[in-house]
């Protein structure tokens, strides 16, 4: 698979109380292991798991604060890898690959849920001008009401300020029923 690309965040995991991030292809996988302080590019399994099978290191040195911190410099480690007590020098039986243009990206957040002011409330009235044909309405806030369609032969819903779902015959949970929803702040 191809290596090089650029990496988002996982939304919602975490290894070793650090972000996970995945190539845009979804196949690599970038985290650090439990217990270590360096990062691994590795499958998807590895990461669900947290458990180290290489690590992700720069020409310049081990990438231990941030994967930011070498974009550009990476080198994947497959296999048995031992640094020498003695000099310091890692050697790795599985080789080396470069991994020449490692780019993050923050996690983009969904929007704030909308803010509605205390005491603010959708409307539900019934009456008889309100239509005995209708379907849906969703208001901002995710509630979802069945109302009429004020007589127009469903061509428009009694639904005020939110989305119109489909219309028919159907509709007796809406008949004779109009809703105005609730406006957010801002």
């Amino acid at each position: 698979g191809e290596l090089n690309g650029i990496h988002t965040q996982v939304a919602g995991m975490l290894c070793n109380g650090k972000p996970v991030y995945q190539t845009s292809a979804g196949d690599y996988i970038l985290f650090q292991p439990s217990g270590s302080s360096q990062w691994e590019l590795s499958d998807g399994e590895d990461a669900a798991s947290c458990k180290a099978r290489g690590w992700v290191h720069s020409a310049v040195n081990v990438c231990s604060a941030s994967p930011e911190a070498c974009d550009g410099r990476w080198r994947e480690v497959y296999g048995t890898c031992t640094k020498s007590w003695w000099t310091g020098s890692v050697s790795c039986d599985g080789g080396w690959r470069d991994v020449t243009s490692l780019e993050v990206t923050p996690l983009v957040l969904p929007p704030s849920p909308p803010h509605y002011p205390p005491g603010t409330v959708n409307k539900v009235e019934h009456g008889d001008t309100f239509g005995d044909w209708g379907g849906s309405c969703t208001c901002p806030d995710g509630a979802v009401y069945s109302v009429g369609d004020g007589g127009s032969g469903c061509k428009s819903l009694q639904c005020f300020g939110g989305l119109s779902g489909k219309c028919g015959p159907n509709n007796s949970k809406g008949r004779h029923v109009r809703v105005t929803c609730a406006l957010p702040e801002g």
